[in-house]
């Protein structure tokens, strides 16, 4: 089974054609991998329905697109386990600052006095979580489990 394909062309519209090229590379990144069969009706159920908004001339298909592009990875993670590059240096980048370093910072805090150790301890929660993130992310990339997104600008 392929991949069905958006029937936009490119407008004049600059957020609309980040949207469309956004979506596009992503659709271009699902082909390069192996889908199943059932994964592939999802996916194409929503570049269908952004198809047939841009055929009806809805006026809501920048956010058609956005909604489209958000449910596809959705699809890709639950199903497959598939991610976007750099997907878990910046979810364990915010649980990093949270989880470990605001209660670090908070008993340094309280155990010197000094309320200025709160900062320090979100700095060093953000870089537990950069580290724990990025090792997570290397792991996936090994598994072929990642999806790129962006394109190198001189391609």
């Amino acid at each position: 089974m392929h991949i069905h394909h958006l029937e936009i062309s490119a407008h004049e519209d600059q957020k609309l054609y980040g949207s469309i090229s956004t979506l596009n590379i992503l659709i271009s990144e699902i082909e390069a991998k192996s889908i199943p069969e059932e994964v592939c009706f999802k996916i194409n159920y929503q570049i269908d329905k952004v198809n047939f908004s841009y055929r009806e001339n809805d006026g809501l298909i920048k956010k058609q697109l956005d909604i489209a592009f958000r449910k596809i990875l959705n699809i890709l993670k639950r199903d497959l386990g598939i991610i976007p590059e750099n997907y878990y240096r910046n979810l364990w980048l915010a649980l990093g600052m949270s989880v470990f370093g605001l209660p670090l910072g908070a008993l340094i805090a309280t155990l010197t006095s000094n309320t200025s150790y709160l900062v320090f301890g979100m700095l060093m929660g953000i870089v537990i979580g950069i580290a724990y993130g990025s090792k997570k992310d290397k792991d996936a990339l090994q598994e072929n489990k990642v999806i790129i997104l962006e394109r190198d600008k001189n391609e």
